[in-house]
């Protein structure tokens, strides 16, 4: 059963008794005046640490890389 947004906003298919519901304003929190972003919950430190622990990680590889580099080429000339 199928019907329309003005009806119910649900939509079901095939027989289904489920359905996606779309209200207008859904998840919306506050009246807002649409010139700042949805609150996520995340805050400023946890983005700074997550890419801190990404640019060492990648250091990190980039230097095991050369060491490994290094050994087979002070290997070969050996």
């Amino acid at each position: 059963m199928v019907f329309t947004a003005k009806e119910g906003a649900t939509s079901g298919g095939s027989g289904s008794t489920g359905g996606t519901t779309t209200t207008a304003g859904a998840g919306a929190t506050g009246g807002g005046n649409g010139t700042e972003l949805a609150n996520t919950g995340s805050d400023s430190s946890s983005t700074t640490l997550i890419t801190g622990g990404a640019v060492a990680l990648f250091a990190l590889g980039g230097g095991a890389f050369l060491v490994v580099r290094r050994r087979k080429s002070a290997g070969l000339a050996a």
